[in-house]
């Protein structure tokens, strides 16, 4: 698509409809520009992966109603969709959730800032310093998983470091990375961004919608 960023669609996004005894899918394709349009099920069933019962029943996630964004700091495409994501988060009905967790595994490359995420968060800062992080790792190239390269980096923003450490050591920060653990683990999460839908189904963006 000529002219159009490298990730056209800057997300996608489902929900369960019910009509009778019949299940349809419904799949809203953000651009940068908002909506672009609704498909139908069958144009999206290879980037929607519905989750065993089983599974269900034993995730960690509380609200049934929710959309749940699986990201990393050293994703790029999390880094593009931001802006479009926080305003479709907007455009949720009240009744419905929004989280961003990051990517929470031991083998997994992506998965390695998950402790500066939890930590920040905590100290309820993350969200304020999410693009300072994405800007560090790919931009500038700084391992945040580092302390030394850390420690620079707080530093730098105004963060206090021995409060950093301190909260990253407490009980608060070792729940919420068990719990980013158990989603990744329990969704088979191994890329990102990725999207939990009413913990029912895991959404792809691609570059390919």
């Amino acid at each position: 698509m000529e002219g159009k960023p490298s990730i056209y669609f800057s997300a996608i996004f489902a929900s369960l409809v019910s009509n009778e005894d019949k299940t349809y899918y419904r799949c809203w394709l953000y651009v940068s520009g908002g909506v672009n349009f609704v498909a139908d099920y069958r144009a999206v069933l290879s980037a929607l992966r519905e989750i065993d019962s089983a599974i269900v029943a034993s995730s960690p996630i509380k609200h049934d109603s929710s959309i749940i964004e699986v990201m990393s700091y050293g994703c790029h495409y999390c880094a593009s969709n931001e802006e479009d994501i926080e305003k479709f988060a907007g455009t949720l009905p009240a009744e419905s959730t929004f989280e961003v967790i990051h990517i929470t595994a031991e083998r997994n490359g992506l998965a390695i800032y998950a402790p500066v995420f939890a930590t920040l968060e905590v100290m309820g800062l993350e969200r304020q310093m999410r693009d300072q992080a994405f800007n560090a790792v790919m931009t500038r190239g700084i391992n945040l998983a580092d302390d030394e390269a850390l420690n620079g980096w707080l530093k730098k923003n105004n963060i206090d470091v021995e409060k950093y450490h301190q909260v990253r050591q407490s009980k608060a920060v070792t729940e919420r990375l068990e719990y980013m653990a158990k989603i990744t683990e329990l969704y088979d999460i191994n890329a990102t961004p990725l999207f939990i839908v009413n913990k029912k189904y895991v959404v792809a963006k691609d570059r390919q919608f």
